[in-house]
């Protein structure tokens, strides 16, 4: 009888032991960490060893950090939290690959990022400090706000960063238009190409950004009754609260994470290189590959299915059908000669290639659909595009570019 007893002791006691090493089993709970396996590849598939992956929260809190080794994989570790968090991937001689995602209930996922390489053709070395200081005013990346020591709670604050986008490297003064309601201050944003109007106005929100960030534009002033018709009567008192266009711009501002921005572009009221109504005085943002956004709701994490998944991971140009091979053709404006090395963008994705010594680039890259493209080169006016993909448009597309002043 004793050395069943003994042995049953045993048993209670190894049973306690693994337990107290696994607390998950006792509490039926989840474990504390999430282990996240990582794989990088390159546009071709092929691994691409010692690249920086971490994980972000918000901007920049960094969770984890880790180097893929020579099979491009890598592996962190990170608490279990809630909300989204930020998969990023980095090696010189690649463009930043970003990826949103939310814990899972167990305790390993497997994630997959694609690195696209960056063009290393260098261009004939020339003078163009006004174009580097324009540049600096009116641009900003994710890595300027990634390494940005300022907090940054919403888009709005990347006026922070670049004062000058509020209205232009002249001040208000420069872009305002006495008698109307362009006071000089910014206008209009444009996400993703595509122009938002009709945003929720939050008047306490845009009463108190405004102080913070030193905004005193006026409302329209009534007309001069000097200049006004003889015995025409005063104008009847609106009976709707005027608002300012830098209002509706901080609105819209208010629901865009500073996390889920890509690039930012402003266009002051000299600029007419982008050929759209309302494309002056305004910033166009970029949003990083897997964020959407909904006025009203502001921007979000695109849910992402195991099969779209998987056939975004099985991407390759062999499997690609002819149409979407649709070739554009860039010339410059002036001489009508072909432009070789015109940085072709996707607006959503920030994918881009390299114009060819012919001035011509095939759009395999960009997805079916309506896309809008940015064509940059240095020496000349940045041009933004529409461009559709289908099995009906494929047609050469020509496009001119004009250098600048």
């Amino acid at each position: 009888m004793r050395p069943r007893i003994s042995g049953l002791l045993a048993t209670v006691v190894a049973l306690l032991a693994l337990l107290a090493l696994r607390p998950s089993l006792a509490t039926g709970q989840a474990s504390p960490n999430v282990t996240i396996a990582v794989r990088v590849l390159d546009s071709s598939s092929a691994p691409v060893p010692d690249a920086d992956v971490s994980v972000v929260r918000d901007v920049s809190t960094a969770l984890a950090h880790a180097t893929t080794n020579a099979a491009g994989r890598t592996r962190l570790v990170v608490p279990r939290g809630p909300g989204s968090l930020q998969l990023i991937a980095r090696r010189i001689g690649y463009q930043a690959a970003y990826r949103f995602f939310a814990l899972p209930a167990g305790d390993s996922t497997f994630i997959e990022l694609r690195l696209m390489r960056t063009p290393v053709t260098l261009e004939t070395v020339k003078v163009s400090a006004a174009e580097d200081l324009k540049r600096k005013s009116y641009y900003l990346s994710a890595e300027d706000i990634e390494n940005s020591n300022r907090t940054m709670l919403d888009a709005s604050d990347i006026f922070k960063l670049r004062p000058d986008m509020m209205n232009s490297r002249g001040g208000a003064k420069a872009c305002e238009v006495p008698w109307t309601d362009r006071t000089g201050w910014i206008e209009n944003v444009f996400i993703n190409g595509k122009r938002i109007v009709l945003a929720p106005m939050d008047s306490q929100y845009v009463y108190s950004r405004k102080q913070s960030l030193g905004v005193f534009d006026k409302p329209m002033p009534r007309p001069n009754p000097r200049l006004s018709r003889v015995g025409a009567r005063p104008p009847t008192p609106s009976q709707f609260t005027q608002f300012s266009h830098m209002d509706t711009v901080l609105s819209i501002l208010k629901g865009i994470k500073p996390e889920h921005i890509a690039e930012v572009t402003y266009h002051d009221c000299f600029d007419m290189s982008v050929d759209k109504n309302h494309s002056d005085l305004a910033m166009f943002i970029v949003l990083k590959p897997g964020i959407g956004y909904k006025p009203g709701l502001g921007t979000f994490v695109v849910p992402e299915d195991t099969t779209s998944r998987r056939n975004a991971n099985a991407f390759t140009v062999d499997n690609l059908p002819r149409y979407r091979f649709r070739i554009v053709g860039i010339y410059d404006v002036g001489t009508g000669d072909p432009l070789p090395n015109v940085d072709v963008i996707d607006s959503v994705s920030g994918n881009r290639v390299q114009s060819t010594a012919t001035g011509t680039v095939s759009l395999f890259f960009v997805p079916e659909g309506t896309n809008t493209l940015r064509l940059h080169r240095a020496g000349f006016r940045d041009t933004t595009v529409t461009v559709t993909i289908s099995p009906k448009d494929t047609v050469p597309l020509t496009f001119v570019m004009s250098r600048q002043p």
